[in-house]
This record gives structure tokens, C-alpha cells and sequence, in this order.
């Protein structure tokens, strides 16, 4: 029997070696032994400079997973520039919403997280609130000093990550200081933290489309109910499942 072949885009950071500069696709193993573990088979997808390549690396695919990463830039969502935002690399920005776009397009099964979640909100048409203390401040931190904290999520009941996860709530860890602020078409919001912040959020429809503000993959194998978001992915990109 043949795994899924789940597609997990890439970070890309300029490196100095030697007094020369130059770029790396960079990825914290984490999310492909999640992958592995939820009985995938991960293959990472580098960045393309032609949109056109994109649909061919999808098809190499059965899934996508969108991995988390550097802020989107604020023009993107009609907002302005913010001392506090630390964006991606240009060419990784313009990838990863032509990734999204295409998946969306041809109901790949997708999985995004953190930053992933935000850009499949932004490439849906939402928008985002681009530093949290800013506006929902900081009764809940969301990242304390910069580091990772935890904190509870309340989820919708009748919501694929309902079924998924099998919890009306669940402890996760968090890592940003943005989020969901306008919803993209066709998106519904499907957890909240305690103080309002959208923690996640899913495609309407038959599309397997989750989106997680948090990071499950650094809670497994440790937590099968964050396990469970990844083998949902898997179930949901095997060619013989009925699953969606």
C-alpha cells in the first residue's frame, strides 16, 4: 500500500558564508516527522520563481501542508507597515499565496499552520490584526516575550476540527502576534482563544481545509489529539479513502 504524499512548502533565509550571501530552504523537522508519524510520506516543495511550475509540483502531491513562518507583508490586506512585523522573504510570500490559491483551486487536501493559517486567510480575501497587544492587548499572551506560552481554545461544535480533534476544548501552545481579523470567502472561524482571538478556522464545503493558529506539530507524539490533525490530512489525501 502506498502512503500519501504530503507536500510541505519551505522557509527561505539568507545565509552569509564567507563574506557571500545567499539563500537556503530551511524547515524545522518537526513538521515532517509529523507526517511521517500520521503515516504520510513528507516531500518538501521548494520555492519556484514561475506560477506556472506550481501546478506541477502539486501534482506530484496528493496533500499540502503549509507550514509556519515570517509575518505576510501588511499591503497585502490593506494595512499599514508595523514596527513589529517581521516579514518573509518577497519570494516566498509570492510562492506561498500561488500555492495556496492552486491548492484551494483543485480541492487538494490542505493543512495549514500558524503563519499558513494566515495566508489562506489573506489569499482568500481576509484580513489580519497585525500585532494583537495593539488591539485585543494582553490579558492572554499569545507569545510572551517573544517565546512560546500556552493557553485553552474553545471550539465550534459541527466543525471538521470538532471531529478531528473530538474536544470541545483543547490546551495548545502559541506563537504569534497575529491573527485572523476579517474572514476570507468562503472560510468559516471554528476556535477562539478566551480573550476573542480566531485560533482557527476551516473551508466551507466538502474541502479538506484546516487551519490551526497553533503548533501541533511540536506536540506530537506526545498528544494524539494534535496527532490527529495530521492523520486527518493523511486519511483525507489517500486516492482510495472516501474520506474529505
Amino acid at each position: 500500500m502506498t502512503r500519501p504524499a504530503i507536500g510541505i512548502d519551505c522557509n527561505l533565509k539568507m545565509r552569509e558564508r564567507h563574506g557571500e550571501e545567499y539563500p537556503q530552504h530551511v524547515l524545522r523537522r518537526e513538521y515532517s516527522d509529523a507526517i511521517e508519524l500520521a503515516g504520510g510520506v513528507p516531500i518538501l516543495l521548494p520555492i519556484i520563481e514561475d506560477p506556472r511550475l506550481v501546478d506541477e509540483q502539486l501534482d506530484l502531491v496528493d496533500g499540502l501542508l503549509l507550514s509556519g513562518g515570517p509575518d505576510l507583508a501588511p499591503r497585502l490586506y490593506g494595512a499599514p507597515d508595523h514596527d513589529r512585523v517581521k516579514p518573509m522573504h518577497p519570494d516566498r510570500q509570492v510562492y506561498g499565496l500561488e500555492l495556496a490559491r492552486a491548492a484551494i483551486r483543485r480541492d487538494i487536501p490542505l493543512l495549514a499552520i500558524c503563519g499558513g493559517l494566515q495566508l489562506v486567510n489573506v489569499c482568500c480575501g481576509g484580513k489580519l490584526i497585525t500585532h494583537l497587544p495593539d488591539e485585543v492587548g494582553e490579558t492572554l499572551p499569545h507569545r510572551h516575550n517573544g517565546r512560546p506560552t500556552e493557553h485553552e481554545v474553545v471550539i465550534e461544535s459541527n466543525t471538521r476540527l470538532h471531529r478531528i480533534v473530538g474536544r470541545d476544548r483543547l490546551t495548545v501552545n502559541s506563537s504569534h502576534h497575529q491573527a485572523v481579523k476579517t474572514l476570507g470567502v468562503g472560510l468559516r472561524i471554528t476556535a477562539r482563544s478566551p480573550d476573542g482571538v480566531v485560533e482557527a478556522i476551516e473551508m466551507r464545503g466538502d474541502i479538506f481545509c484546516v487551519c490551526v493558529q497553533w503548533h501541533p506539530e511540536r506536540l506530537v507524539p506526545g498528544h494524539a489529539e494534535h496527532l490527529a490533525l495530521f492523520e486527518a490530512l493523511v486519511e483525507a489525501s489517500d486516492p482510495d479513502s472516501e474520506v474529505a
